[in-house]
């Protein structure tokens, strides 16, 4: 690392400290986030990375990944935290929140875009801050009574060290006859396979798509309960990975010829914001996190949540290099606004007004739903 790099590395983690500058009988903001396994368990476990790798001494934080409630207490109780970091509103993200407000102790909340119950709407009411992706989420969010004043917004950060154009590696894309084929185009899917992922609108707008353009092939990456029935529906138009590691995940995104989203269940769209950094063209339906991140043929493409739709929409870009090319481009420079320095100056802020210790007035506590909320505990 350049002197001017490890100058820049100073001046950040003295930012991101001063942030989160405590009163002075506390050395050290402890931080219990806890995950939801789901999505947002990578978008916060990177992060995390990020923050132990810059080393900030006044911010402590141990990632909890208890499933039921009674684990959840154990946790908490555990040792003495200045803040809980809450990542959905499940039945064990629930009970860390009404644990906490027991405890005296403020909470964030991660935004995971579940508002269909008087329940979610009620955790997202109880927490002292919500981290939010999006206006969108931002305009939902107050429509159930969350104030504007306790929305912050937060999005993750993209590795562009690991996710980057450079990683290009066919062979990472698996074996097989169809690998062979010099005019194979490979269409690729990164994430759970399952049905709020999208995979049935998947497999019926590729196998349409395929019918009228064979070269194409899918290449899916991850596991979920919808697996075995891709593979019979599919068949060997498809090459299933299983799950993949960063490292392979990168030479992936860098090999293949275009990334596909069919859903818009990832709240932070940190797969499609990966592809990106890679250089791989992002197609995407025009719904939840890809509607609000994607600039339609700027930065990726939209297409209706429509079998016949993006069937259309893939074998369009299938024909089109130059437009591949020039959404590709436009997602490079998206995904460099996505810095992780951008990210964690985001979270400080967040974690900042939870704590309320820079802010000079203590947040009020939102109005008690606890009862309500307890009861999906």
């Amino acid at each position: 690392m350049s002197d001017r790099s490890s100058a820049w590395e100073r001046q950040l983690t003295m930012a991101i400290e001063g942030l989160l500058a405590v009163p002075s009988d506390h050395e050290t903001v402890r931080s219990a986030v806890l995950s939801d396994g789901a999505g947002s368990l990578q978008a916060l476990a990177d992060t995390l990375a990020q923050l132990r790798e810059r080393g900030i001494s006044s911010l402590e934080i141990d990632l909890i990944e208890a499933s039921d409630r009674f684990g959840v207490a154990d946790e908490l109780t555990r040792r003495h935290y200045d803040l809980v970091h809450v990542c959905s509103p499940n039945p064990a993200g629930v009970a860390a929140l009404v644990i906490a407000r027991v405890l005296g102790v403020p909470t964030v909340g991660n935004f995971a875009g579940e508002l269909s119950a008087a329940e979610h709407a009620a955790f997202y009411r109880q927490c002292r801050v919500v981290l939010s992706p999006s206006p969108g989420a931002d305009i939902s969010m107050e429509q159930v009574g969350v104030e504007a004043d306790r929305i912050v917004r937060w999005v993750p950060g993209v590795d562009q060290r690991r996710f980057n154009p450079g990683r290009y590696d066919p062979a990472a894309l698996g074996s097989g006859d169809w690998i062979r084929e010099t005019g194979s185009f490979i269409v690729l899917y990164a994430g759970g396979l399952g049905r709020e992922q999208g995979t049935d609108l998947l497999a019926e707008a590729f196998l349409i798509a395929r019918d009228q353009d064979p070269r194409l092939h899918l290449v899916l990456a991850g596991r979920g309960p919808e697996e075995q029935k891709l593979r019979s529906r599919l068949g060997n138009a498809a090459t299933f990975l299983g799950r993949v590691c960063a490292d392979a995940l990168a030479c992936l995104y860098a090999s293949a010829d275009l990334f596909i989203v069919p859903g818009g269940s990832d709240t932070f769209g940190h797969a499609m914001l990966e592809a990106q950094a890679s250089g791989l063209p992002v197609l995407a339906v025009d719904a939840g996190a890809p509607a609000e991140l994607i600039q339609s043929g700027r930065s990726g493409c939209l297409a209706p949540p429509d079998p016949q739709a993006l069937a259309g929409a893939l074998r369009g870009l299938a024909r089109r290099a130059a437009i591949r090319d020039r959404l590709a481009t436009g997602g490079l420079f998206a995904a460099r606004e996505r810095t992780w320095e951008r990210s964690l100056a985001l979270l400080a802020r967040g974690y900042e007004r939870a704590l309320g210790y820079r802010l000079g007035d203590h947040l009020t506590q939102p109005a008690a739903d606890v009862a309500e909320v307890s009861r999906a505990a």
